[in-house]
């Protein structure tokens, strides 16, 4: 930099602004300084900045991958939209994002990155340690933090699971429904266990019959597990938070049974845990909870932005929306 200032014949602090194109420099000087620069193969180093501030134009997301992958190691369609919000956010604001699915906590600590985001819907723990870095934002979604850190700050995320589970259960009792199986998606999940002991214990209240069962995943497990369920409860409604809603409607019309929005002998009212319905038509009528992975990137980036810049929430909550939609 110094040979730079002194090629363009400028002061150091001159060209540094230059560089950086901030500052009062001159039209004028500003090409001299470029000039210098180009002539001397001189490049910013991006990595030095960051030292010498205290801080980095980058954030990092950590995704658990027993949480956010399918059997395949594909990325489930909600968290594959999440990620690619969230760096469209956060790139208006002039951060980049680097995306991880399989390094260890430690490793996340250790990359240069203004704000860490661990992402998990399991029960996974995240050790904050004490020298996480000055001002560095560290961001928890369904993770479960522990640790003193001392200058980091900690932001937690997450949807009202609780007041997912009152509305789902409001939605059954207004549909007419009076006796509901929940398919669960396999392992151990925070979110899933909060939303239906929530909804159990509204339908349980009101005079419901409840059944919770948990499929292995697969499209015929899960179809197996309804038709399994069905044959000791007769069911007139689904929360389907196990997979694909094709395999439980499947199962549903093999017993004779259609997906519709109110409940009736031949008809069951299936709410599915999704953001979208995709090309399956033909579903009949089906209740969306909508659980939006574009929308939490775009919210999640800018709170993230907005704690880099000295605005700290220590929790984020995310919107939740129950949508009717008829496939036939």
């Amino acid at each position: 930099l110094a040979k730079v200032a002194a090629l363009a014949g400028v002061s150091k602090s001159q060209a540094s602004d230059a560089l950086r194109g901030s500052g009062r420099v001159s039209e004028d000087s500003r090409r001299k300084v470029l000039a210098a620069a180009k002539e001397l193969g001189y490049r910013t180093d991006s990595s030095a900045r960051s030292l010498r501030s205290g801080s980095s134009r980058l954030i990092a997301i950590h995704l658990d991958p027993a949480s956010t992958q399918d059997s395949e190691g594909g990325l489930l369609p909600f968290w594959s939209r999440f990620p690619t919000s969230f760096a469209n956010t956060v790139e208006s604001y002039g951060y980049r994002t680097v995306l991880d699915v399989g390094s260890t906590h430690d490793q996340m600590f250790e990359l240069p990155a203004s704000a860490v985001i661990f992402v998990s819907t399991t029960e996974v723990a995240v050790e904050v340690p004490s020298n996480s870095g000055f001002g560095r934002i560290v961001s928890f979604f369904g993770s479960r933090q522990f640790g003193s850190p001392d200058h980091a700050t900690l932001i937690d995320c997450s949807h009202d699971y609780v007041q997912i589970g009152d509305d789902v259960a409001t939605h059954f009792a207004k549909a007419g429904a009076s006796a509901v199986l929940v398919l669960r998606r396999p392992g151990k999940h925070s979110y899933q266990e909060a939303m239906v002991t929530q909804l159990s214990l509204r339908l349980a209240a009101a005079g419901f019959d409840v059944i919770s069962r948990q499929s292995d995943g697969s499209a015929v497990g899960q179809a197996l597990t309804v038709a399994e369920a069905m044959a000791e409860l007769e069911i007139d409604g689904v929360f389907n938070l196990g997979g694909r809603l094709s395999s439980v409607v499947d199962a549903l019309r093999s017993q004779g049974l259609e997906p519709a929005e109110s409940a009736a002998r031949d008809c069951v009212v299936v709410v599915n845990q999704s953001d979208t319905l995709g090309d399956q038509i033909g579903l009949g009528v089906v209740t969306l909870l909508k659980l939006q992975g574009g929308q939490m990137g775009i919210d999640i980036g800018d709170h993230i932005v907005a704690a880099i810049s000295g605005r700290p929430t220590e929790h984020v909550t995310f919107e939740h929306a129950l949508a009717v939609i008829d496939q036939r």
